[in-house]
């Protein structure tokens, strides 16, 4: 008798799953050995909508570009009218004041998220499957994140020309290389090896994870402390070069 064997694939990215289908196929027909009758069944993504797989890393998208450029003009025009320097004089701490300047940002993208997901069940029928708590928690690490990336991008842009030009610059290889789009394990060396910067890059695995799989946050663990990590570190950058071009 043939033998039997059942492959069970992770359909939460069609591009890889048609692939490894592709490839099981193939070893259970290869050589002289009798074939193998194999029975593979797609997992997490059963009917291999494109939806469930693009809709997700579009949501990361989303959140980086309105957030990121929101910070960032918000500060840099506060600097080119002069009203920055003039809270400086009253009372409010220069923590305080980055506090205020970033917690309304923080409030839109709670509302914008809660938007999105919404939109991704019932318009895309993109069900979430995790906990919600978990990606509620996670979102707005990823959100904390985003601000502290415009925030720094402020401390180097003059005008908000500039600032756009940056942000247009840091975002593009966040669309392109966080695998939104493209699988990551398919670019060249180097620039695989450059994705493990982007915070877009975590954040989609998590959505992904939360969303498709029902991930929790030990499934998730590698990708949120190197998300944090990236967070801290952007926050710290931006607090410090916004102090000394006050100075």
């Amino acid at each position: 008798e043939a033998p039997r064997a059942q492959v069970l694939v992770d359909g939460s990215d069609p591009t890889v799953s048609t692939r490894a289908q592709n490839t099981a196929l193939l070893l259970a027909t290869a050589g002289t050995a009798p074939s193998i009758d194999v029975r593979p069944r797609t997992l997490f993504n059963e009917e291999g909508r494109s939806a469930m797989f693009y809709v997700p890393g579009l949501a990361a998208v989303i959140f980086q570009v309105v957030l990121t450029m929101l910070t960032a003009f918000a500060v840099v025009k506060e600097r080119e009218a002069g009203t920055l320097e003039q809270l400086l004089v009253t009372p409010v701490t220069r923590a305080g004041l980055m506090a205020g300047k970033l917690l309304p940002f923080l409030a839109i993208g709670c509302v914008a998220a809660a938007i999105v997901y919404a939109a991704m069940v019932v318009v895309f029928q993109v069900p979430i499957r995790g906990d919600l708590g978990t990606l509620t928690t996670l979102t707005l690490l990823y959100l904390f994140t985003c601000l502290a990336l415009g925030l720094v991008i402020s401390t180097f842009a003059r005008t908000q020309l500039h600032a756009m030009l940056i942000a247009f610059a840091v975002m593009l290889p966040s669309i392109l290389l966080s695998g939104f789009a493209f699988p990551r394990e398919s670019m060249p060396e180097p620039i695989y090896a450059f994705t493990f910067v982007l915070p877009t890059t975590y954040f989609v695995n998590i959505l992904r994870g939360v969303v498709l799989r029902g991930a929790t946050f030990t499934d998730l663990t590698n990708d949120v402390l190197a998300l944090s990590a990236i967070g801290v570190t952007l926050f710290v950058i931006g607090t410090v070069r916004f102090r000394k071009r006050l100075d």
